[in-house]
């Protein structure tokens, strides 16, 4: 291999299959946004910081409890803020798919691997939220516990 050798080209349909490709193919639909390609999207994406990042978060469709003013009302680093005055729930956002869709595979040095569907996986969650909300823990209380990088570990967090 010589430098400057090409390691990897997407298939011919990533447009169809990508996440890129079907974010790519939603800018066009709903904001009538084009790009030849990778090169652009990025040049977009840094010129643009306010525009592309609010793509992503409607793309996304973000469920915010409060809406933010706007993405980025100053881009100084340090110290920018994103989305001021949005507020919103992690959990919310990852556990809303309820499909049986693989969304953790397990491997432990103990037992064979598990694989928990978003769905169990969502109810392994709210079944961890039920146990600890029993035992008196409320908003703003701290839970801390050392675990193995398992299955039980991430529904626990």
């Amino acid at each position: 291999m010589a430098a400057g050798d090409v390691l990897w080209s997407p298939p011919p349909d990533v447009r169809e299959r990508s996440r890129i490709g079907q974010y790519l193919s939603w800018l066009e639909r709903e904001r009538g946004r084009t790009f030849a390609g990778y090169r652009e999207v990025w040049e977009w994406s840094v010129a643009d910081l306010p525009g592309f990042w609010t793509s992503v978060w409607d793309y996304f469709e973000v469920i915010a409890h409060a809406p933010a003013d706007i993405a980025l009302p100053d881009p100084t680093m340090p110290g920018a803020r994103w989305f001021p005055g949005a507020t919103l729930n992690y959990a919310e956002h990852a556990l809303r798919d309820r499909s049986q869709r693989s969304a953790l595979i397990s491997h432990s040095q103990t037992r064979d691997p598990i694989t928990l569907s978003a769905a169990e996986l969502a109810d392994q969650v709210a079944r961890a939220r039920a146990g600890l909300a029993r035992l008196g823990v409320r908003k703003g209380d701290r839970v801390a516990a050392y675990m193995p990088n398992i299955a039980e570990t991430s529904t626990a967090t």
